[in-house]
């Protein structure tokens, strides 16, 4: 009974004690803004000695929204006075916690202070235009004065590009002269940076940049989805010969990837990213002149024979197509706004279909565009042609411009800081 005992007790020394931790600052509910420093002060007590104490502001589910700071200590009664800048200016507005961890020698004691943060309103920190043709591209900034000079030079066609504003990394998507397809991805303060590149024997035949992934589309019916750090997020394929991945949708479950046979009869189908689980197949008529990403499950698609073109609505759960409205004539271009309005050129002037209405009508007299673009935060629609860059007022349709006159636009990029 006593060998018993005393084996009890040498078991109890061996275990890690963890310190003990009192925290003063801040108190709980208290509020914050983004980019505000949190002052965390406490004492931390430990019979060993106390080693460091962090801190680091963590969403719901525990993970990072901020920065970790971490201050070495000594001692075995250790008061600590921490500043803890709220640096993700991407965090949106909600409850968080601010986890504190106090460490000795062996182990650690963590405890969380409740507190909320009011998130940056968004702001509109650059317009980039993307100009060029078919061989080559060049990226300059957009302003009143006029495009600042080039700030990137590229070869090849083209594709697509977004700054993601979570990591500070703008991303872009082209194919070589080659036919190759190639990823590059830049920081652009204090100026352009490439930061990776990665090429693809095959060339991108649709690329979609979403919140967190830059998705590209292949002829071998997969789709390859890289984040902004260079990872592979996600790989999709499917064993459908003869089939091409037409458009990329963006959509609640992560993605859609619509596939359509090359030649007559034309059968669509789908997979979801990054399940990869296959929709149901439908036959069309005609192939689209134009898809328009719409919202998190619809999308816009245009298609018909000689001068007759329709304006369907495409559910990315089912793909049924939903025909909405015959077209005045040839689509040029087409953009949505984030509520599902669409714009659409024509040679002689720009319309707009209206949601709430199912209304298609005229909206601008601006002939001949080559490219339109919404931009949210603003309501506005860029739109270029060969007369320059148009800035076009939703719903008023008021035209601003034009600027930089006789330019081939290829894309508009918006910069938020969030």
């Amino acid at each position: 009974m006593f060998i018993f005992f005393f084996g009890g007790l040498a078991c109890k020394k061996d275990e890690a004690v963890k310190p003990e931790l009192i925290l003063y600052a801040p108190v709980s509910g208290q509020q914050f803004r983004v980019l505000d420093t949190a002052l965390v002060k406490g004492r931390a007590r430990d019979a060993v000695g106390i080693t460091s104490v962090e801190v680091q502001l963590v969403d719901a589910d525990g993970n990072p929204a901020s920065s970790r700071v971490q201050e070495q200590a000594s001692g075995k009664d250790f008061s600590f006075s921490i500043r803890l800048p709220l640096d993700k200016t991407w965090l949106p507005s909600g409850n968080y916690q601010i986890e504190v961890v106090a460490r000795n020698a062996t182990g650690f004691t963590r405890q969380y202070v409740s507190v909320s943060v009011q998130e940056i309103p968004r702001a509109l920190d650059a317009a980039w235009v993307v100009s060029g043709t078919s061989q080559a591209f060049q990226i300059q900034r957009f302003t009143n004065q006029g495009l600042s000079s080039p700030v990137f030079f590229g070869s090849g066609k083209w594709l697509s590009g977004r700054y993601f504003p979570k990591n500070g990394v703008w991303m872009q998507a082209s194919n070589s002269p080659l036919g190759q397809g190639l990823v590059e991805a830049f920081e652009l303060k204090p100026q352009w940076r490439r930061l990776w590149s990665r090429s693809f024997p095959q060339p991108i035949l649709s690329a979609l940049n979403t919140d967190t992934l830059l998705l590209l589309g292949f002829d071998n019916a997969t789709v390859v989805g890289l984040r902004p750090d260079g990872v592979t997020g996600v790989t999709t394929s499917t064993l459908l010969d003869g089939y091409q991945t037409k458009a990329l949708v963006s959509a609640p479950f992560g993605g859609l990837a619509v596939l359509a046979q090359a030649s007559p009869p034309y059968i669509i189908t789908g997979f979801r990213i990054p399940s990869g689980q296959k929709l149901a197949s439908t036959t069309v008529a005609q192939l689209p002149a134009h898809w328009i990403n719409q919202s998190a499950n619809k999308a816009y698609w245009i298609s018909g024979n000689g001068n007759i073109q329709t304006l369907f609505l495409l559910d990315c759960n089912s793909l049924f197509l939903q025909p909405l409205v015959e077209l005045p004539g040839i689509s040029r271009v087409a953009s949505a706004t984030n509520q599902g309005d669409l714009a659409i050129a024509f040679d002689d002037a720009m319309w707009v279909y209206r949601t709430n209405t199912q209304v298609l009508a005229p909206f601008a007299a601006l002939p001949n565009a080559t490219w339109v673009r919404h931009e949210d935060l603003l309501g506005q629609f860029w739109v270029a042609s060969q007369a320059g860059i148009h800035q076009v007022s939703f719903p008023q349709g008021v035209i601003t411009g034009p600027f930089s006159a006789g330019i081939n636009v290829l894309d508009f990029v918006f910069q938020y800081n969030k």
